[in-house]
């Protein structure tokens, strides 16, 4: 994670309206589609549940 500043505007804000202000960027990355990559270990776990779950 970088070492971003908050911006002091934002620290002067209520604790719910920083939760609201999380709540919006957070949908805002949903709503572009971003995705970010997976690693070997975690596609290694996904392969084996789907193995498990197809054998099931």
């Amino acid at each position: 994670m970088s070492d971003v500043q908050l911006p002091s505007e934002i620290l002067k804000l209520s604790v719910h309206d920083r939760m609201e202000l999380v709540t919006k960027i957070w949908e805002s990355i949903a709503e572009t589609g971003a995705t970010r990559p997976l690693s070997d270990a975690h596609a290694h776990i996904l392969d084996q549940r789907l193995c498990q779950a197809r054998s099931a």
